[in-house]
C-alpha cells in the first residue's frame, strides 16, 4: 500500500503545467507511434518536434509542477511578491514551451530562435525562485536532486538557445558541434537523471527533513559526472568523459543501496503510484548502466576514433534509442504518471482498471521495443511500439480527467489574487 501523505493542493498553476505537458506530449507519442510502425519517413523538423514535445512540453512542464510542490508543500507560499515570481515562471512556461515546439515543426529557424528566449527566461526564472526558497525550506535529497537538476537544465537550454540564435543570426560563438553536444548531454545525461532519482526519492522513502550525507554524496556525483560530461563534450575532452564513468558508477551504487528495498518492496500488481516510482528507479539503473557502457566503448574507440565528429562514429542506432527511452519513457514518464496518481489519489476511482493497462502496457512495450532494437527485429519493435503508444495514451486521457476535476474543487481556494 502506498505511505499515507497529506492531499497536495493542485493549485491552478499546478493544474495547467500538468495538462499542457500532457497535451504536448501526444505529439511526441503520436509521432513515436507512426514511426515504430515504420509507415511514416519523418523529416528533421519532425523528429526534432518529437524529441522536444517530450523533452520540453512533457518533461520540463512537469518539473515545473514538482519544485513548486516540493518546495513549497500543500500550501501556498508566504509572501507575495515571491508567489508572483512562481506565478511568472509557471505561466510564462504553460504559453511558451508549446510555441517552441510548434516552431521546430514549422521548421523556420527565425522561429526557433526567437520563441526559444521566452522558454529560457521561465527556466532562469524557475531556478532563481529555487534559490531563493532555499533559505526557507529544509534541504533535504530531493531538494537538493531537483536544484541541481534545474540548475542543469538551465546549462542546457543556454545552449539550446545559443544553437538557435547562431542559426538564425549567422554567427558563431561557439561551434555547432560543441554547442550542440552540451545541449544533449546536458538535457539528456544529466537534467532528466537528477529529476528521476530525485522524484523516486521522494516517494519511495520516509520523510525527512535533513539531508543525509550518503543522499547527498549520490546527488553530488552525479551532478558533478554530468557537468564533467558537459565539459568533455563541449571541448572534446576524452578525459573528462572517462571521470564522468566514475562519478556515475559512484551515484547508481549509493542509489541502489539506499532504494533498493524498497523498489523491490513496491506493490507491482496492487496498483498505486509507488510501482510508478519504482519502476522509474529501475530505469535510472538501466539508463546509467547503458551510458556508462556507450563512454566507455567510445573512449577504448570501439566505434571508431574517440577524437572524430560524433556522427562519424559507428555507434549502434540501438543503443541511442534505447538510451532515450529509458531516460525519457522509462524514467521520467513513469515517475511524471506517479506524480499525477499522487495528486489525484482521490479521483482515482475514475477507470481503475486503466491504470493497469497503461503502467504494464507502456513498460512491457518499452522493453519489447528496446529488446526489437536490439536484435535488430523489425517485427518486434512494430509491435511493441504501438503497445507503448496506446498504453501512454490512455495514462494521458485518465491522468487529464482526474488533474481537471481535481483542479476543480481544489483551485478556486488557492488561486493567486
Amino acid at each position: 500500500m502506498d505511505r499515507t501523505r497529506k492531499p497536495y493542493i493542485v493549485t491552478l498553476e499546478i493544474g495547467g503545467l500538468l495538462l499542457m505537458a500532457m497535451a504536448v506530449f501526444i505529439v511526441t507519442v503520436a509521432i513515436g507511434i507512426l514511426n515504430g510502425l515504420d509507415v511514416v519517413e519523418f523529416d528533421h523538423n519532425t523528429l526534432m518536434t518529437h524529441v522536444h514535445a517530450g523533452t520540453l512540453g512533457w518533461i520540463t512542464l512537469s518539473v515545473f509542477a514538482v519544485c513548486r510542490l516540493l518546495f513549497v508543500g500543500d500550501g501556498v507560499e508566504p509572501g507575495r511578491s515571491g508567489e508572483r515570481f512562481w506565478w511568472s515562471a509557471a505561466w510564462l512556461a504553460i504559453v511558451s514551451v508549446p510555441i517552441y515546439v510548434a516552431a521546430f515543426w514549422s521548421g523556420s529557424i527565425p522561429a526557433r530562435a526567437l520563441t526559444s528566449l521566452p522558454v529560457l527566461a521561465a527556466i532562469i526564472v524557475l531556478l532563481a525562485w529555487l534559490l531563493g526558497r532555499m533559505t526557507a525550506t529544509p534541504l533535504t535529497v530531493p531538494r537538493l536532486a531537483l536544484l541541481a537538476a534545474v540548475t542543469t537544465l538551465t546549462i542546457g537550454a543556454i545552449f539550446g538557445t545559443l544553437i538557435q540564435l547562431q542559426l538564425a543570426l549567422d554567427f558563431e560563438l561557439v561551434p555547432a558541434g560543441a554547442a550542440g553536444g552540451g545541449h544533449v548531454v546536458a538535457m539528456a545525461f544529466g537534467y532528466l537523471v537528477l529529476v528521476g532519482m530525485g522524484l523516486v526519492e521522494w516517494q519511495l522513502l520516509p520523510d525527512s527533513d535533513r539531508l543525509s550525507r550518503a543522499g547527498a554524496i549520490q546527488v553530488g556525483a552525479l551532478f558533478a559526472g554530468g557537468l564533467l560530461l558537459t565539459i568533455g563534450a563541449v571541448a572534446n575532452i576524452q578525459a573528462l568523459l572517462s571521470l564522468n564513468v566514475l562519478f556515475q558508477l559512484i551515484a547508481v551504487a549509493i542509489f541502489i543501496g539506499r532504494i533498493g528495498r524498497p523498489i523491490l518492496g513496491a506493490p507491482w500488481l496492487g496498483g498505486g503510484s509507488r510501482r510508478w516510482f519504482a519502476a522509474a528507479g529501475v530505469f535510472v539503473v538501466v539508463d546509467i548502466g547503458l551510458l556508462v557502457f556507450l563512454i566507455v566503448q567510445l573512449v577504448s574507440g570501439a566505434y571508431g576514433a574517440p577524437d572524430q565528429d560524433i556522427e562519424l562514429l559507428a555507434i549502434p542506432p540501438w543503443l541511442i534509442f534505447a538510451l532515450d527511452h529509458a531516460i525519457f519513457i522509462g524514467v521520467m514518464t513513469n515517475a511524471i504518471f506517479g506524480l499525477i496518481d499522487v495528486l489525484t489519489r482521490t479521483r482515482a476511482t475514475a477507470w481503475p482498471w486503466a491504470d493497469q493497462l497503461a503502467f504494464w502496457g507502456m513498460n512491457v512495450g518499452l522493453i519489447g521495443f528496446v529488446v526489437g532494437l536490439a536484435l535488430d527485429a523489425v517485427v518486434f519493435k512494430q509491435a511493441f511500439s504501438p503497445i507503448m503508444g496506446a498504453a501512454i495514451l490512455l495514462g494521458l486521457a485518465v491522468s487529464a480527467m482526474r488533474v481537471v476535476q481535481v483542479v476543480r474543487t481544489q483551485a478556486p481556494e488557492t488561486a493567486v489574487v
